[in-house]
């Protein structure tokens, strides 16, 4: 990915809104699994930032936290349609790198 961790940090929300539309509700398999792919591809440049004085890497941490507030309360509902479309998603979120795949697996 050619962009900084800056400026993807300026467009975060804006860019989670797109992903989230099309992982989340459209029907089609194609356009879901881009986007999740889209959101691997996020998450493992923002969680190339630098640490701060926490040990915690914020923008990554920001969206990982919008993508598990999204995805959780489908997760409870097992015929909603937003199950699947939900799971899909935390995995993807997970699989983006071992730091994700370690907030994912303890707040799912």
């Amino acid at each position: 990915m050619r962009f900084s961790v800056e400026s993807l940090s300026t467009h975060l929300s804006a860019l989670w809104f797109s992903i989230s539309r099309e992982a989340l509700r459209n029907g089609d398999r194609e356009i879901r699994e881009a986007a999740q792919n889209a959101l691997m591809a996020l998450l493992r440049r923002l969680a190339t930032a630098p640490v701060d004085s926490e040990g915690k890497q914020d923008q990554m941490r920001l969206l990982l936290g919008d993508v598990i507030s999204a995805c959780i309360g489908a997760l409870s509902e097992v015929q909603t349609t937003l199950f699947l479309p939900s799971s899909q998603l935390l995995v993807a979120a997970a699989r983006a790198c071992s730091a994700t795949c370690y907030i994912v697996c303890k707040k799912v």
